[in-house]
């Protein structure tokens, strides 16, 4: 009976061995760097660099867009005031130089003037978003 129990005992230790030896062979298999899911980690890990990187540059490219397009508008809406005022100028000529409270010509001034306010603002708004932009 003893006999018997040994053989059983080295049989479950020969098999389990058998077993350790064929898991330790696939999991060299699955974590090699050339194939298997070792090789799809590091795919995995280039294409992320590269969309940060992507990412970064549009980043920027947008925040570079947006500056210009608010320095565009506030051209335009500069362009516009002094338009206004050219027309208002006009227009007093032709009432023979009558000034009231409502006067285009003041309003036309006061509009240039805020426009030109707003702008410098927006100048030193946008030059700190740039600094924090770089702190970053």
């Amino acid at each position: 009976m003893g006999f018997i129990a040994d053989v059983l005992l080295l049989s479950a230790a020969l098999l389990a061995s058998f077993y350790c030896w064929m898991l330790g062979k696939r999991l060299k298999r699955l974590n090699n760097m050339d194939e298997g899911v070792g090789a799809a980690i590091t795919a995995l890990n280039r294409q992320v660099d590269e969309m940060k990187s992507t990412l970064q540059a549009i980043s920027e490219t947008a925040g570079n867009q947006i500056d210009t397009l608010r320095q565009l508008t506030f051209e335009a809406n500069k362009a516009a005031a002094r338009l206004e005022l050219t027309l208002a100028a006009l227009h007093d000529d032709e009432l023979g130089g009558a000034r009231g409270p409502t006067h285009p010509r003041k309003a036309a001034m006061d509009r240039l003037q805020h426009i030109e306010k707003g702008q410098r603002s927006a100048r030193a708004w946008a030059r700190t978003r740039r600094l924090s932009a770089t702190e970053v």
